[in-house]
């Protein structure tokens, strides 16, 4: 059981879309307007060729960091310092 959860977790963090139609590629595309979500590399005719890619990157990952990879709305809080004022105790 353990092994599939890791690997669920893997294929939600290599999403595809396989024969979209053109109504939902409008949708996704005016959702999408910094084009960070919906990648042209994603987008695949068949469930074959989505797979053949997706194991291809798996076998032989990008030599780019997670953080570069990850679109703007996953990148992590920025931290506040320790000495600002809304973490003081001394009120």
């Amino acid at each position: 059981m353990k092994d599939n959860s890791v690997f669920q977790f893997v294929i939600l963090e290599m999403s595809a879309l396989v024969n979209p139609l053109a109504e939902v590629i409008e949708k996704l595309t005016k959702a999408d307007e910094s084009d960070s979500f919906i990648r042209e590399e994603y987008l695949f005719l068949s469930v074959g060729e989505a797979v053949r890619k997706l194991s291809s990157i798996m076998e032989n990952p990008p030599s780019v960091t997670m953080q570069q990879e990850q679109p703007p709305y996953m990148s992590p809080p920025t931290e506040l310092p320790v000495e600002s004022p809304e973490y003081s105790n001394n009120v």
